[in-house]
């Protein structure tokens, strides 16, 4: 049987999370964690990694629309060194661009409103980046 994968979608106050079945095919929400500092983050991850045996963890990749980084992009990239550096987890990245605005349209189309659910935009935009990637495996 296979590893899990955990996806991350790193904001400075929320992150949005989501977890792949053994098999590597659904992508399934977790619930989004508040977070006061990076360093919450890092430890709650652990602890996900742990306890549902994970292999890698995908972090969204922010850029700018013409690929270039931007400030987003240099938080995340010193998130991710803090993950490889606590965490035993291969870590890898994964474009991210339009992920929020296609989990907004999604959730929309459920009769979600948006406005005060940043936290469902999170998670949803986790399982997005993860499915994703999960699908460019196959």
């Amino acid at each position: 049987m296979n590893r899990r994968i955990l996806a991350v979608d790193y904001g400075q106050r929320r992150v949005g999370l989501a977890m792949s079945d053994p098999l590597r095919i659904i992508a399934t929400a977790l619930p989004t964690l508040q977070i006061k500092k990076m360093a919450d983050a890092v430890i709650h991850l652990k602890e996900l990694c742990v306890k549902h045996d994970v292999e890698i963890i995908l972090i969204g990749y922010p850029q700018g629309l013409s690929g270039n980084k931007t400030r987003q992009t240099l938080i995340v990239e010193e998130f991710a060194e803090a993950v490889k550096n606590e965490i035993d987890c291969m870590v890898k990245f994964w474009d991210e661009r339009y992920s929020s605005a296609d989990a907004i349209q999604i959730l929309v189309s459920q009769g979600i409103k948006t406005g005060h659910n940043k936290e469902k935009i999170d998670a949803m935009a986790a399982r997005l980046i993860l499915q994703d990637f999960l699908d460019s495996q196959k």
